[in-house]
Order: structure tokens, then C-alpha cells, then sequence
């Protein structure tokens, strides 16, 4: 059986992408979400899964691309201008 805390990232990973894509949470707020604590106020819990989030328009990760173009939603650089 997978590990009780590993479930917990993934589920958090899973609602907060989710709410981005539904236009509930934005790109920037989930990626800070990701960032905190899966118990508030305990540091021991806390993992950074922001690489985790993909972009609703350009369907990018943050992996340290770098490009001319941003993209209007998550402000990640793209190879060339996304169409509408």
C-alpha cells in the first residue's frame, strides 16, 4: 500500500489542478498552495509540489524553460505564440 503522506500529495496535486482548470483557484494561486505545508503550521509536512501543476492554456510544467513568448495564464515562457 502506497504511503498515507505520498496519497495526500497526490490528492492535493489532483483537487488543486483541478480548481485551475475550472477557473476556481488561479495558475498563481495554486502554484502557492503547492508550496505549503499538507498540515498547516507543522514544517514537517511541508513538500514543494508546484513542478506538479500544468498550465490550463499551454499545458506547460515549470521545469526552467526559457523562451520569448509568455504564456497569458501562467507566465511561462513557450517556444512559439499559442492560437486561441
Amino acid at each position: 500500500m502506497e504511503n498515507m503522506v505520498d496519497l495526500a500529495r497526490r490528492i492535493r496535486i489532483g483537487t488543486i489542478q483541478a480548481m485551475v482548470e475550472a477557473d476556481i483557484l488561479s495558475f498563481s494561486d495554486g502554484l502557492e498552495l503547492l508550496t505549503e505545508p499538507l498540515t498547516p503550521g507543522d514544517e514537517r509536512t511541508r513538500f514543494d509540489d508546484s513542478e506538479h501543476l500544468v498550465c490550463p492554456k499551454c499545458r506547460q510544467t515549470n521545469v526552467g524553460q526559457t523562451g520569448e513568448y509568455q504564456c497569458p495564464v501562467c507566465g511561462l515562457p513557450t517556444m512559439h505564440d499559442q492560437e486561441d
